[in-house]
Protein backbone atom coordinates (compact mmCIF):
# COMPACT_ATOMS: atom_id res chain seq x y z
CA UNK A 1 0.00 0.00 0.00
CA UNK A 2 2.90 2.37 0.78
CA UNK A 3 4.30 1.76 -2.71
CA UNK A 4 0.97 2.55 -4.34
CA UNK A 5 0.69 5.82 -2.39
CA UNK A 6 4.30 6.74 -3.24
CA UNK A 7 3.71 6.07 -6.93
CA UNK A 8 0.46 8.03 -6.85
CA UNK A 9 2.12 11.04 -5.17
CA UNK A 10 5.03 10.89 -7.62
CA UNK A 11 2.61 10.95 -10.58
CA UNK A 12 0.75 13.93 -9.11
CA UNK A 13 4.02 15.78 -8.53
CA UNK A 14 5.25 15.11 -12.07
CA UNK A 15 1.98 16.16 -13.68
CA UNK A 16 1.94 19.43 -11.72
CA UNK A 17 5.53 20.27 -12.61
CA UNK A 18 4.94 19.43 -16.30
CA UNK A 19 2.02 21.86 -16.54
CA UNK A 20 4.20 24.69 -15.26
CA UNK A 21 7.16 23.96 -17.58
CA UNK A 22 8.11 26.69 -20.00
CA UNK A 23 9.94 26.14 -23.25
CA UNK A 24 12.19 28.69 -24.92
CA UNK A 25 11.12 29.33 -28.50
CA UNK A 26 13.03 31.39 -31.05
CA UNK A 27 11.87 32.91 -34.30
CA UNK A 28 13.46 35.21 -36.90
CA UNK A 29 10.58 36.91 -38.77
CA UNK A 30 12.80 38.24 -41.56
CA UNK A 31 16.24 37.22 -42.76
CA UNK A 32 17.82 40.52 -41.74
CA UNK A 33 15.73 40.98 -38.58
CA UNK A 34 16.84 40.15 -35.06
CA UNK A 35 15.90 36.83 -33.49
CA UNK A 36 13.02 36.93 -31.01
CA UNK A 37 12.78 34.49 -28.12
CA UNK A 38 9.97 33.81 -25.66
CA UNK A 39 9.28 31.36 -22.89
CA UNK A 40 5.96 29.58 -23.53
CA UNK A 41 4.03 26.76 -21.91
CA UNK A 42 4.89 23.67 -23.89
CA UNK A 43 1.43 22.42 -24.99
CA UNK A 44 1.34 24.54 -28.17
CA UNK A 45 1.13 23.55 -31.82
CA UNK A 46 3.14 25.64 -34.31
CA UNK A 47 1.68 27.02 -37.52
CA UNK A 48 3.89 29.03 -39.90
CA UNK A 49 2.81 31.39 -42.66
CA UNK A 50 5.23 33.00 -45.08
CA UNK A 51 5.60 34.93 -48.28
CA UNK A 52 8.75 35.98 -50.09
CA UNK A 53 9.30 38.94 -47.75
CA UNK A 54 7.26 38.17 -44.62
CA UNK A 55 6.92 35.42 -42.02
CA UNK A 56 4.51 34.70 -39.22
CA UNK A 57 4.39 32.00 -36.56
CA UNK A 58 1.46 31.03 -34.31
CA UNK A 59 1.87 29.03 -31.11
CA UNK A 60 -1.66 27.64 -30.73
CA UNK A 61 -2.93 26.10 -27.49
CA UNK A 62 -5.67 23.45 -27.16
CA UNK A 63 -8.29 26.09 -26.17
CA UNK A 64 -7.56 28.00 -29.47
CA UNK A 65 -5.74 30.85 -27.72
CA UNK A 66 -2.43 31.65 -29.34
CA UNK A 67 0.75 33.70 -29.23
CA UNK A 68 2.11 35.11 -32.48
CA UNK A 69 5.21 36.73 -33.93
CA UNK A 70 4.66 38.33 -37.31
CA UNK A 71 6.36 40.53 -39.87
CA UNK A 72 3.17 40.78 -41.95
CA UNK A 73 1.79 44.30 -42.33
CA UNK A 74 -1.55 43.23 -40.87
CA UNK A 75 -1.54 41.78 -37.35
CA UNK A 76 -3.61 38.71 -36.41
CA UNK A 77 -5.38 41.17 -34.06
CA UNK A 78 -6.39 43.52 -36.88
CA UNK A 79 -10.14 43.06 -36.24
CA UNK A 80 -9.70 43.76 -32.52
CA UNK A 81 -7.57 46.85 -33.23
CA UNK A 82 -10.09 48.03 -35.84
CA UNK A 83 -12.84 47.73 -33.21
CA UNK A 84 -10.98 50.38 -31.14
CA UNK A 85 -11.78 52.93 -33.85
CA UNK A 86 -10.58 54.10 -37.23
CA UNK A 87 -8.07 56.64 -35.94
CA UNK A 88 -6.29 54.09 -33.72
CA UNK A 89 -6.36 51.45 -36.45
CA UNK A 90 -5.04 53.88 -39.09
CA UNK A 91 -2.30 55.01 -36.71
CA UNK A 92 -1.25 51.44 -35.84
CA UNK A 93 -1.18 50.29 -39.46
CA UNK A 94 0.11 53.47 -41.07
CA UNK A 95 2.42 53.29 -44.04
CA UNK A 96 5.50 54.65 -42.28
CA UNK A 97 7.42 55.39 -45.49
CA UNK A 98 4.49 57.35 -46.92
CA UNK A 99 4.06 59.23 -43.63
CA UNK A 100 7.74 60.21 -43.60
CA UNK A 101 7.49 61.40 -47.21
CA UNK A 102 4.37 63.48 -46.43
CA UNK A 103 6.12 65.03 -43.42
CA UNK A 104 9.03 66.18 -45.62
CA UNK A 105 6.54 68.16 -47.76
CA UNK A 106 4.44 69.49 -44.88
CA UNK A 107 6.30 69.15 -41.55
CA UNK A 108 4.41 67.34 -38.76
CA UNK A 109 1.42 66.62 -41.01
CA UNK A 110 1.25 62.99 -39.89
CA UNK A 111 2.20 61.80 -36.42
CA UNK A 112 4.63 58.90 -36.90
CA UNK A 113 4.09 55.59 -35.17
CA UNK A 114 6.80 55.06 -32.52
CA UNK A 115 9.18 52.09 -32.73
CA UNK A 116 7.27 50.32 -29.94
CA UNK A 117 3.49 50.56 -29.65
CA UNK A 118 1.18 48.37 -27.55
CA UNK A 119 -2.58 47.86 -27.72
CA UNK A 120 -4.78 45.42 -25.81
CA UNK A 121 -8.39 44.76 -24.98
CA UNK A 122 -11.29 42.35 -24.87
CA UNK A 123 -12.75 40.98 -28.10
CA UNK A 124 -16.46 40.85 -28.91
CA UNK A 125 -16.49 37.22 -27.70
CA UNK A 126 -15.08 38.33 -24.27
CA UNK A 127 -11.58 36.95 -24.81
CA UNK A 128 -8.41 38.96 -24.22
CA UNK A 129 -5.91 40.09 -26.84
CA UNK A 130 -2.69 42.09 -26.93
CA UNK A 131 -0.63 43.41 -29.83
CA UNK A 132 2.87 44.85 -29.40
CA UNK A 133 4.46 46.49 -32.43
CA UNK A 134 8.28 46.54 -32.23
CA UNK A 135 10.05 47.99 -35.25
CA UNK A 136 8.28 46.19 -38.11
CA UNK A 137 7.30 43.13 -36.07
CA UNK A 138 4.01 42.33 -34.28
CA UNK A 139 4.08 40.16 -31.19
CA UNK A 140 1.01 39.35 -29.17
CA UNK A 141 -1.71 36.98 -28.19
CA UNK A 142 -5.33 36.44 -29.13
CA UNK A 143 -8.44 34.60 -27.85
CA UNK A 144 -7.17 34.27 -24.28
CA UNK A 145 -9.73 33.58 -21.50
CA UNK A 146 -9.56 35.68 -18.32
CA UNK A 147 -8.13 32.83 -16.22
CA UNK A 148 -5.17 32.49 -18.64
CA UNK A 149 -4.48 36.22 -19.22
CA UNK A 150 -1.76 36.56 -16.54
CA UNK A 151 0.05 33.53 -17.94
CA UNK A 152 0.00 34.97 -21.48
CA UNK A 153 1.19 38.35 -20.17
CA UNK A 154 4.13 36.49 -18.58
CA UNK A 155 4.88 34.85 -21.92
CA UNK A 156 5.13 38.27 -23.58
CA UNK A 157 7.15 39.72 -20.70
CA UNK A 158 9.76 36.99 -21.30
CA UNK A 159 10.46 38.47 -24.77
CA UNK A 160 14.12 38.87 -25.64
CA UNK A 161 15.46 40.32 -28.87
CA UNK A 162 18.92 39.20 -30.06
Amino acid sequence: MKNVIAIYLTLIFLSCSTQGRLTKVEFRPLNESPKFSLRLASQYKIIDFSSIEERERYFIYPDSSFVYISSFDVSPNYDNINALGDSICNYRFQNKNLSIELNTKVPYLVKLLPDTFQLSGISKNNLFWKDIYIGNISIGYKDVPLEQKDKFDQFLSSLKIK
